[in-house]
């Protein structure tokens, strides 16, 4: 699985080997579940900077492509850092990252309640099928006794 920080900086190639950019956010449906591309840094006088994943023709350590467009739509960074909250009103963290499978599904979103939870009890994983996205917020209406968490490593003691 991926998560947004392992695609981040991914450098981008057009088919000639030619640098067109530097990944620096994704393009997501979050209605369907899905990324939809990738955004990258633009040229001087280009609005030219989306490469949709149907025009990816390699992704290792570097994303050749073969066409780049104009993106409309959502970015993660638009919806990074809302708040979580359950069917209570309560606020159950931030949105910090995605877990994203090797198909490009979102299979997960990485919520923090805080800087001192984050490091005692880890960040906590929310099915996106559990959620519905808001204009400001995200609304959770899972089941709150089902507790999915990626633990920290313990380095001491």
């Amino acid at each position: 699985m991926y998560r947004i920080r392992d695609l981040i900086g991914l450098k981008v190639f057009d088919s000639n080997g030619k640098k067109v950019g530097v990944v620096c956010d994704l393009a997501i449906d979050y209605f369907n579940g899905k990324v939809m591309g990738f955004i990258i840094t633009k040229k001087l006088f280009s609005k030219r900077d989306y490469v949709d994943l149907t025009n990816v023709i390699s992704l290792s350590d570097t994303i050749m492509t073969e066409g780049v467009h104009v993106h409309r739509g959502l970015k993660f960074s638009e919806i990074k850092n809302f708040d979580l909250i359950n069917k209570d009103g309560h606020m159950i963290g931030i949105l910090e990252d995605i877990l994203i499978d090797y198909d490009f599904y979102i299979r997960g979103l990485i919520v923090v309640s805080g800087l001192i939870d984050k490091f005692k009890n880890g960040k906590r994983v929310i099915q996106l099928k559990e959620t519905i996205l808001g204009e400001e917020s995200i609304l959770f209406f899972g089941n709150k006794n089902i507790n999915m968490r990626m633990i920290p490593r313990k380095y001491f003691g």
